[in-house]
């Protein structure tokens, strides 16, 4: 029993997994940090269950207590009011502090894929757990959905927390935060959603599952998409862009910067060049004071030539 469990755990688990990882089309990121992500993400499973055990009654005294509320919406609450929000929470977490401030996260993809390997370990052992209590009954249908949506929620969270890194790279720091918050409430939203859809026992609730799934998976689909070709911005010149949030680690504000000063710095030094006379005028009344009889002598002969 045990075997099959894992087996149904491991084989989903493994295959999304290699596949975010081989679809990073330039620099792959290195194994040990890949293994320390995944640890945060079983470390995040067992900060959802402390965290619950302790809001769980709660949760459900506070939706009892509400003569507003018939059952589909107490259940309503408690899908984004404790399970999204605990589990999003713990997951965002570990993504933070495992990842976030590291040299190793360079490029906007690599958001995702740390996204994915802590959403991961927490569907791991979320997966072991649900199996061990309710058997192999719900294993193909958690791998077909439940896997495969967890692992949408963390690209969808690392596809924000990559466009904040690529802010603090070009000291966006209000666009950063921005970011961050949005990577933390997009996630929460889908994964209440979900689980709220999956509370329904109605046979047309199973037909809502396929489309959200469906929905879920095009969605991973296009942010992944469009962080590999902002990943391509960072390697190839002819696609960069000034309008993109993240560029180049190369500040142009900076570089402008310094042409005007060194343009400013020549004029005051040299004064303005004037294609009549084919020599430098001054205009800076300092400069003139200073300037010797030779200077106006050379600068003559020089204009004559």
């Amino acid at each position: 029993m045990w075997l099959l469990i894992l087996l149904f755990t491991i084989i989903p688990v493994g295959l999304i997994m290699w596949t975010i990882y081989s679809l990073n089309e330039k620099e792959k990121q290195p194994y040990w940090m890949l293994g320390l992500l995944f640890i945060g993400g079983l470390l995040s499973f067992f900060l959802v269950r402390l965290t619950s055990s302790f809001l769980d009654g709660r949760v459900y005294e506070l939706s009892s207590a509400s003569p507003f509320l018939k059952q589909d919406w107490e259940f309503f609450l408690v899908a984004f009011g404790m399970i999204a929000v605990v589990e999003e929470l713990s997951k965002f977490i570990m993504l933070n502090f495992f990842s976030f401030r590291s040299k190793k996260f360079k490029y906007p993809y690599d958001g995702i894929v740390y996204g994915v390997f802590v959403s991961l370990g927490f569907a791991f052992l979320e997966n072991l757990m649900y199996l061990n209590n309710q058997g192999l009954g719900i294993a193909l249908s958690r791998a077909i959905f439940t896997i495969p949506a967890h692992a949408s929620f963390g690209i969808v969270m690392g596809y924000y927390l990559g466009l904040a890194k690529g802010c603090i790279k070009k000291g966006l720091n209000t666009d950063c935060l921005k970011y961050r918050y949005i990577a933390f409430f997009v996630p929460l939203i889908l994964h209440g959603m979900y689980d709220y859809i999956c509370n329904f026992n109605v046979n047309s609730a199973y037909y809502g599952l396929i489309a959200y799934t469906v929905f879920l998976y095009a969605l991973a689909i296009i942010k992944m998409y469009k962080m590999n070709n902002l990943d391509i911005s960072y390697y190839d010149e002819d696609n960069y862009k000034p309008d993109d949030i993240i560029m180049d680690y190369k500040d142009e504000a900076t570089i402008h910067s310094e042409e005007i000063r060194k343009n400013l710095f020549e004029r005051e030094e040299h004064g303005s060049f004037n294609p009549e006379t084919k020599q430098y005028e001054t205009n800076n009344f300092c400069m003139k004071m200073f300037s010797s009889d030779d200077d106006e002598t050379n600068n003559n002969e020089q204009g004559h030539n």
